[in-house]
């Protein structure tokens, strides 16, 4: 096993941030499979309401934050081509400093009209770079922890994919970065079967195993257990029966 840390970027504070989701080691994240996937839509000029969309817009003004009770909300007003849109995040304050002034953004989420210009909550920033890297492709989304983002995990995973070049099956690869839907269902199907039969065969060892027990405390039938039966208000089935029959003969033999 390999430690995380061997990953360059990850120190002991951000191994710890992994451990709480179960990744310690190198091999831990490749089978650290995504809890769903999504696939980018081009980025579009018109604005249209009511469904998730992604547009280049422009930083207008510095944007401002202020606080409700414990709820911090960051403003900014945006400019695309024509249109202006009023977009609100909470509880992301550093976005005052890392959103400039005249700068250029993809923005990802769903608009709505609001008077004379339209608003957005929550929506998600790339640069236009990174946002076209993530066209044409099926992207896992993680399950993560206070601390990691998806972004952060998605790296990870792949570091470890290149540490690990040549000693995984090719469907670990596709749970995590399919290069198209098929390739995802044939890859779930395998490692399903794998775990399903992993399970099966683990069941018969440990079956085997207990049944080669030696029995060190022999029980020896009374008259009592049968005329208990007799008693009961119902009668036993076949099945009952039998059951029955394998406990009374496992627990007065040798194994």
């Amino acid at each position: 096993m390999t430690e995380l840390t061997a990953l360059k970027g990850i120190g002991e504070k951000s191994a710890k941030l992994y451990s709480k989701l179960g990744i310690d080691t190198v091999e831990d994240a490749l089978f650290y499979f995504p809890r769903d996937y999504i696939t980018y839509e081009e980025i579009t000029e018109a604005l249209v309401c009511d469904r998730i969309i992604a547009f280049e817009a422009t930083v207008l003004k510095r944007p401002l934050v202020k606080r409700v009770r414990r709820l911090s909300i960051t403003s900014v007003m945006l400019k695309a081509g024509s249109d202006c849109i009023s977009a609100k995040w909470f509880n992301m304050p550093y976005l005052n400093k890392s959103l400039s002034v005249g700068s250029s953004y993809v923005f990802r989420g769903k608009i709505e009209a609001e008077g004379d210009h339209y608003r957005i909550d929550q929506p998600q920033i790339f640069t236009r770079e990174a946002y076209e890297e993530l066209l044409g492709h099926i992207n896992p989304i993680y399950s993560l922890t206070k601390g990691l983002t998806n972004s952060a995990v998605t790296k990870t995973v792949k570091k470890s994919f290149d540490v690990l070049s040549g000693s995984f099956e090719q469907e670990v690869y596709d749970m995590h970065f399919p290069k198209d839907k098929d390739t995802l269902i044939k890859a779930r199907g395998k490692l399903v079967y794998d775990e399903f039969l992993s399970f099966i065969l683990r069941l018969r060892m440990l079956k085997k195993d207990t049944e080669q027990a030696k029995n060190d405390f022999h029980m020896i039938e009374v008259a009592q257990c049968e005329r208990l039966i007799e008693k009961l208000p119902y009668k036993l089935t076949g099945a009952q029966i039998r059951v029955w029959n394998e406990i009374k003969s496992d627990l007065c033999s040798d194994v």
